[in-house]
């Protein structure tokens, strides 16, 4: 999946986002064992976001001549949309 999309692009997101190594079982059509290859912005809990939101994802693994077998690496970019300010200035209309 990240294989057409580069760091530069990822990097350019308004938003924040981590990249992830995770495995596909046959059979499960689920994304397991991910690790943080990258997240930004780095330190601020992005990529541990991305893998608690993993386990949404569907996913078949791939075949070879209609020969499945065994797990699957899996390389994915989940991106966070930027989170907006309140209205008002953002002090709630406290005075």
């Amino acid at each position: 999946m990240t294989a057409n999309v580069s760091s530069a692009s990822l990097a350019t997101l308004p938003g924040s986002y981590a990249v992830l190594q995770c495995y596909i079982q046959v059979g499960r059509d689920r994304l397991e064992d991910c690790r943080v290859q990258d997240e930004h912005p780095a330190g601020e809990g992005v990529g541990r976001a991305a893998i608690q939101r993993a386990g949404e994802f569907r996913y078949r693994a791939p075949s070879r001549i209609g020969r499945f077998g065994g797990r699957h690496r899996q390389v994915i970019a989940v991106a966070f949309p930027p989170v907006q300010a309140p209205a008002g200035g953002g002090d709630g209309g406290a005075r």
